[in-house]
């Protein structure tokens, strides 16, 4: 019987990437017919059934698809993972058409040397069932790593003891099969039972094999199936308009995530593979800041490039924070809700005719206001999906609502039943709307309320990561390290926080999952990133996660409260690069703009630098001489008291109002800020000092005020955080 392979030996059918042909496979390798690079590439991999009804698919398919199959003939799986990459080669695959297990069935004496050599009296199957499962999964995992659409073929009908296999073998096998493709969402093709209704004039009698015309009608079930997944003519007409408009952009927002709470960052405990493989693909920030410890303001700082100070929002909630005769000084005034005059960036991508949508927490509108005036959809949103005035979902299990604090019921969130998981079905929300507009530009805002506080795991994960613990001798209970009269969470052994950190990335998973199925991966820019450093602080070591090195967390100014997780993926540049330029959030916005080659808004974003030129390696600095922290207010979890921060190069100074003391650090040298230089480089300290006065001068950024009330003894540091 003839093997065949359409293969191109002299045209590349990816960028600088030939189809790779190994050494010892090219004697059984020939040209077929002449490809065309504009139609998707098809790898058929398989047993010899295959064999007989691939001519019939060349033919079928031409013209619409390019047909490959590698002579080599497999349908035994443990063969299959040795081969699997000499198969895949280099080319980029469309579509790929696999199944194994005609082999697999085979029962061979034990003392067999040649692989033919089957007994099916005296022998033994060749793969057992549960190693069968586990060589699928195996294969399944690296035809993954293609970004491939995958169809399984089930093994064909098999007539009683041919060969060395039997029929009741044919049907579990192909059942434990096809339990594994539904686990991995792969599309079935029941060759099965359409072999097993064959004519005897189809069969070929005793033999596993089928005559011509059975091959043929084989072949027309594998068109057909493979049709679809084939874009239509509509489509590839719009995916060839979308391809030359303005790209999608996606900003995912996590709420309260740690500078090292996820794998790439250097966690080893909190499991984030889609974001590890995000960072791979993109561009990962070491130096990256919120413009702000608290959630509200950096949000604020995002959508209007601009520091939260300008605009009166240092603060949260629309509240100065603590105050009265324990505090030293009066808080800055705040305003809570973002103004309507200003220009955000939904705002600048609808002018640019993109379809916008909020997802998840919004938290810029002040909790005293109850009216719907500062929601999304003022600020240039099309569709609000689940955000409000409130910072914190009432539950993360449906119907996501609080008896105790029913103000944080999270709201259109009805469609729900019990056991829904906040996280998965905002995801769910965010991929429908993807879908429903995958033909035209669309900016999606999808800031998740996880993994603020409640923490409220998923319980499938809460026991893995017990388990995880326990396996790695980790002690579940929480220890501390003090900041100043506060005190840190040493370690990151919190298997309730770690299973709200995999969801959140397993969900983000699910997003990019859905932009490579509608062919709009590379029509995506991806953008991640938190709005503040993570929750380790607090008047004893249960908060939820550990930030060590870095000192302190969420709502101080220290690396801990301010430095945060940053990725941005932008198809058509190469990514997989660190960048340790310090970056801020007020930096999204003109990035944006000139990733999507829109005109800038320089009296909009005005303290926001377009990273582009780092990205692309045309500069290896930014045109700016420093960032600014600016938050004058108190908070429960901080007794460090209102401060100020200013990062310039590789140092960073820091101001207490309370007390004018200031603290330098050298961040390259000495991340954890532990060693002050103050004394060490005095002109340096008043250089930046007095950059961080002018500039709260310029920004309208006040400083807080003595409060003639102030009483030492009711100090609130005293005695709760002793």
């Amino acid at each position: 019987m003839r093997y065949f392979i359409l293969l191109l030996l002299s045209l590349h059918l990816c960028a600088n990437d030939p189809f790779h042909i190994p050494k010892q496979d090219q004697k059984n390798l020939r040209i077929e017919q002449e490809l065309d690079l504009s139609l998707p590439n098809i790898l058929i991999i398989g047993d010899s059934i295959s064999i007989g009804y691939h001519k019939d698919l060349v033919t079928l398919m031409s013209g619409k698809a390019n047909i490959f199959r590698p002579k080599t003939n497999c349908g035994d799986s443990n063969k299959g993972l040795q081969q699997i990459d000499k198969w895949l080669g280099k080319s980029k695959w469309d579509i790929i058409h696999f199944n194994f297990g005609l082999h697999d069935l085979c029962y061979r004496h034990p003392d067999a040397k040649v692989y033919g050599n089957r007994d099916k009296i005296n022998g033994t199957i060749s793969v057992s069932l549960d190693q069968y499962k586990k060589n699928l999964q195996l294969i399944i995992n690296r035809l993954k790593k293609t970004n491939a659409k995958l169809i399984w073929g089930s093994t064909t009908f098999v007539p009683e003891a041919e060969a060395g296999r039997f029929q009741k073998d044919n049907i579990r096998y192909n059942v434990a099969a096809s339990e594994v493709m539904l686990e991995n969402d792969i599309l079935i093709n029941d060759l099965f039972t359409t072999s097993k209704n064959f004519p005897e004039k189809l069969t070929n009698k005793g033999d596993v094999h089928f005559k011509p015309k059975g091959s043929q009608k084989l072949a027309i079930q594998v068109v057909n199936t493979i049709k679809t997944l084939l874009p239509t003519q509509s489509n590839k007409v719009q995916a060839s308009q979308k391809k030359f408009s303005s790209p999608n952009v996606i900003l995912f927002l996590v709420d309260d995530l740690g500078w090292n709470d996820i794998a790439c960052y250097g966690s080893s405990f909190y499991e984030t593979p889609n974001l590890d493989q995000l960072a791979k693909d993109g561009f990962l920030f070491t130096d990256a800041y919120a413009a702000n410890p608290v959630c509200s303001p950096t949000r604020a700082s995002i959508l209007l490039g601009k520091y939260p100070s300008r605009v009166g929002l240092s603060n949260h909630s629309g509240s100065s924070g603590p105050k009265g005769p324990s505090h030293k000084l009066i808080p800055a005034k705040v305003k809570g809700n973002m103004p309507l005059e200003d220009i955000t960036l939904a705002e600048a991508l609808k002018e640019a005719n993109y379809t916008t949508a909020h997802i998840g927490k919004w938290h810029l509108q002040a909790h005293y206001d109850t009216s719907q005036d500062h929601f999304p959809d003022k600020h240039g949103f099309d569709i609000n999906i689940a955000g409000h005035r409130m910072g914190q979902p009432g539950s993360f299990y449906f119907p996501y609502k609080s008896k105790q604090h029913p103000s944080t019921n999270v709201p259109n969130m009805s469609d729900g039943k019990d056991g829904d998981y906040l996280t998965d079905q905002l995801t769910n929300k965010a991929i429908d709307f993807i879908k429903d507009h995958k033909d035209k530009p669309f900016f999606l805002n999808f800031w998740y309320y996880t993994v603020h506080t409640p923490i409220i795991p998923r319980q499938d994960l809460k026991k893995k990561y017990e388990q995880k613990a326990k396996m790695l001798g980790l002690d579940l209970k929480a220890t501390g390290t003090p900041v100043l009269k506060s005190v840190s969470r040493s370690t990151q052994n919190n298997p309730s926080y770690a299973a709200m950190v995999e969801a959140m990335d397993e969900n983000i998973g699910r997003v990019l999952s859905t932009l490579k199925e509608l062919n709009i991966e590379d029509e995506t820019i991806i953008i991640f990133c938190s709005d503040n450093g993570g929750l380790s602080t607090g008047t004893g070591p249960n908060a939820p996660t550990s930030l060590l090195p870095l000192k302190a967390g969420k709502a101080w100014v220290y690396e801990g409260g301010i430095r945060i997780p940053f990725i941005i993926k932008w198809p058509g540049n190469p990514g997989g690069k660190s960048l340790s330029t310090p970056v801020c959030t007020t930096d999204i916005y003109p990035t944006i703009l000139n990733m999507l080659k829109l005109p800038l808004k320089p009296k909009q974003h005005v303290d926001g630098v377009s990273l582009t030129s780092i990205m692309t390696g045309s500069t290896k600095e930014l045109k700016r001489e420093a960032i600014y922290i600016h938050y004058p207010h108190y908070h429960h979890i901080n007794s460090m008291g209102p401060a100020g921060a200013i990062r310039m190069g590789d140092y960073k100074l820091v101001e207490y109002y309370e007390t004018g003391e200031v603290e330098l650090y050298n961040l390259h040298e000495d991340i954890g800020e532990m060693t002050n230089l103050v004394s060490e480089q005095p002109e340096r300290s008043a250089k930046m000092l007095k950059k961080l006065e002018e500039w709260r001068k310029e920004s309208n950024s006040p400083k807080p005020e003595l409060n003639p009330n102030y009483e030492t003894i009711k100090d609130y540091r005293k005695p709760k955080f002793l």
